[in-house]
């Protein structure tokens, strides 16, 4: 079966015989866990490195925070803009 090693709630790291397995939840249509294997790695340290490198595109909290942090700079720009034109029209 092999060692899990949970890293968050969608990811973890499972050991199979000296290899190393980076898993990322899956969400699947009937609602039951499914795990997506990203790769097999011979060490800690090429695993850390994928992790590293991949999450940022795989956190969907990481996105909506983002995206969030997008639509408040479009309205600070938008008010910024009002600003600037009913300055002009004074």
């Amino acid at each position: 079966m092999g060692k899990i090693i949970e890293i968050d709630e969608n990811t973890r790291i499972k050991i199979i015989k000296d290899n190393f397995m980076l898993q990322y939840k899956k969400k699947s249509r009937t609602k039951r866990i499914a795990w997506h294997t990203d790769g097999y790695f011979p060490d800690l340290i090429s695993l850390s490195n994928e992790y590293l490198t991949d999450t940022p595109y795989r956190t969907i909290e990481g996105t909506e925070q983002i995206m969030t942090l997008v639509e408040v700079i479009k309205q600070a720009e938008t008010r910024i803009c009002e600003l600037i034109n009913n300055k002009k029209q004074l």
